[in-house]
């Protein structure tokens, strides 16, 4: 965890430089997630959406992060909102993981 939280000021920093790069967003997305982080990984994979609005694995990734939000705190908008973004994932790939 500790190399996660070394890498998110360098993968912020290097948005500016590489605006448009998925991996970028998704790897700052997952560091996000380690860290403990679930809205800020919630809003790098929205970023992802937006410049690859058929990118099934960020839509999955953000389900499952409310899903989990939902787990912990009992929140049942973050499980409905966690089942919306699954469903959306499937529709865009049937297969993704």
């Amino acid at each position: 965890k500790k190399a996660y939280a070394k890498a998110i000021p360098i993968l912020e920093e290097s948005k500016a430089y590489f605006p448009n790069n998925i991996k970028l967003y998704g790897n700052l997305a997952t560091a996000y997630g380690q860290t403990n982080q679930p809205f800020k990984a919630i809003e790098q994979f929205e970023q992802l959406i937006q410049i690859d609005p058929n990118n099934a694995r960020a839509y999955l990734y953000i389900g499952y992060t409310y899903l989990n939000l939902g787990q912990q705190t009992g929140n049942q908008s973050y499980i409905q909102r966690g089942n919306e973004y699954t469903e959306k994932a499937k529709l865009i790939d049937p297969n993704v993981k």
